[in-house]
């Protein structure tokens, strides 16, 4: 997958005061699977802000690894995460929830819909 620019909406304050329409080019930038438990998966970084866009496959599951401090957001399909000191969990769409298990055994992650999943990762950089 390579690095793609997109041009999005940017709400601006204008010079005179008032919010206005503007545009910005998010630049993102592929992840490599193997730093995040192997598994095929397509996933970008918006580069100068801390979110990440990650899709998983139907299928896709990946083995433990350790994570970063982060937000996930369950865009679509529903995920299966799995600790090693704990039971799975699984999330759908609007689900968040936050992982600090930067210093723990880690985590897996498990695409259990046939569509795929979407998800949107905060506080993270890939």
């Amino acid at each position: 997958m390579a690095e793609q620019t997109r041009v999005v909406p940017r709400a601006i304050a204008s010079e005179d005061g008032e919010s206005r329409w503007g545009t910005d080019e998010l630049t993102l930038v592929p992840v490599d699977p193997k730093d995040h438990g192997g598994g095929a998966f397509a996933g970008h970084s918006f580069g100068q802000y801390e979110l990440s866009y990650v899709e998983f496959p139907p299928g896709f599951t990946c083995d433990f690894h350790q994570g970063i401090r982060s937000v996930i957001f369950v865009m679509k399909g529903r995920v299966e995460f799995e600790l090693t000191g704990g039971e799975p969990k699984i999330l759908g769409p609007g689900d968040v929830a936050v992982f600090e298990d930067v210093g723990g055994g880690g985590h897996k992650a498990t695409a259990l819909d046939g569509d795929g999943v979407v998800l949107a990762v905060g506080g993270a950089i890939y």
